[in-house]
């Protein structure tokens, strides 16, 4: 008798757990399958003042999920129903937390490091003053490790003088730590940004990477970076 009701017992905890297991098989999300790209591109001219776009491909045919889909940035909420949406604009290189949801499936991205570039500096001339026809020489951050200058652009800051500013095409790196950069002849001073990109010279401007903190719920998570230095100001004397 003992040995047949342990054998129930044995069987029925057996049936339980095969129905739990049925029952998370089945179970799926809108976000499975996913991937979540992150873009950000730099201003032309360069603003402390950004702000990135959002997009989720892969899943079903189209944007897999519904019209009431919703994404968190930093705790404020925005449509997601179009599998895309946007930042409100940002200064400074802050992180952020994003947050997916459609009914109950949600995934989440934390991300930082979207603008590294706020990070350079300049190491010389002390005080950011250089004579016309001069150079100024910024620190490279450590994001653009193994990347080179491409051009450096350079415009005016007054509302009072005519000359708008001008592009630098031969800036040089000196050991990978910092770059070269020559300034206008025109006495002014000038907010300036330094296009960075890889490959042998002639370099081109390429995309680099942000930091990818978490990626829980979708299939993939990627994040773009700015890919400049800057902007900095210097002061091109009389």
């Amino acid at each position: 008798m003992n040995q047949m009701l342990t054998y129930r017992g044995r069987a029925l905890w057996s049936l339980v757990a095969a129905v739990i297991a049925l029952s998370g098989c089945g179970s799926s999300s809108k976000f499975d399958g996913t991937a979540m790209h992150l873009f950000i591109s730099s201003a032309l001219p360069a603003s402390t003042t950004n702000s990135f776009s959002v997009e989720l491909v892969g899943g079903t045919v189209g944007c897999p999920l519904s019209a009431s889909a919703t994404l968190a940035i930093n705790g404020t909420t925005y449509p997601f129903g179009s599998c895309t949406g946007a930042s409100d604009p940002f200064e400074g290189n802050p992180s952020f937390a994003l947050q997916a949801a459609d009914g109950d499936d949600q995934a989440e991205m934390d991300v930082a490091g979207l603008v590294p570039g706020l990070g350079a500096t300049i190491v010389s001339p002390v005080g950011g003053q250089v004579a016309p026809g001069g150079t100024v020489t910024v620190s490279i951050p450590s994001a653009f490790q193994g990347q080179l200058p491409v051009y450096a652009e350079f415009n005016n800051t007054s509302n009072v003088d005519t000359y708008a500013g001008s592009f630098d095409y031969s800036p040089t790196s000196t050991d990978g730590q910092t770059a070269v950069i020559s300034v206008p002849q025109h006495p002014a001073t000038y907010e300036f940004s330094v296009a960075m990109g890889m490959g042998t010279p002639p370099v081109t401007q390429g995309v680099i990477s942000g930091d990818l903190l978490s990626c829980t719920g979708f299939a993939h998570c990627y994040v773009e970076a700015i890919d400049q230095l800057g902007p900095m100001l210097v002061t091109v004397t009389p």
